[in-house]
């Protein structure tokens, strides 16, 4: 393994890490009825597909790289530190909104709103920084 795929791979764990945090947390307040099946559901519903959409350009990436490839330059050092300091925040985040819960149907939707938020920051930095750190340079 070249040395240059150790920060992608990094990368990746946090990601992976960071977003099994988010729906095991929600799962354990589900199973601990802090919210309603229903509410779970909907709360699923907002999480994973973002979970998803970071794990394709990853998946993609470790999926074509062979040993006779050339290694990828890394990212610039401030995209490197955003890469990992992001999901920091962003768990950060997303534990504190759902730890705060919604223990009102007006309560539950304020917390679907801040997480919806939440997921949008989320995606931005997936759209703008993921997608060019795990991409191939011909």
């Amino acid at each position: 393994m070249h040395m240059e795929s150790n920060y992608r791979g990094k990368l990746f764990v946090l990601l992976l890490s960071v977003q099994g945090i988010v729906v095991g947390l929600l799962f354990f307040l589900w199973l601990t009825k802090a919210f309603s099946s229903n509410q779970f559901m909907d709360l699923i519903a907002l999480i994973i597909p973002l979970f998803t959409a970071h794990l394709v350009p990853a998946f993609d990436y470790f999926g074509n790289k062979t040993e006779e490839s050339e290694p990828d330059k890394d990212p610039p050092s401030i995209m490197k530190k955003l890469s990992f300091l992001i999901p920091i925040l962003y768990m950060i985040y997303m534990v504190s909104i759902l730890l705060r819960g919604g223990s009102s149907d007006d309560a539950f939707q304020t917390m679907k709103l801040f997480i919806g938020a939440g997921e949008m920051i989320f995606g931005l930095y997936i759209g703008l920084l993921v997608t060019k750190i795990f991409v191939h340079k011909s």
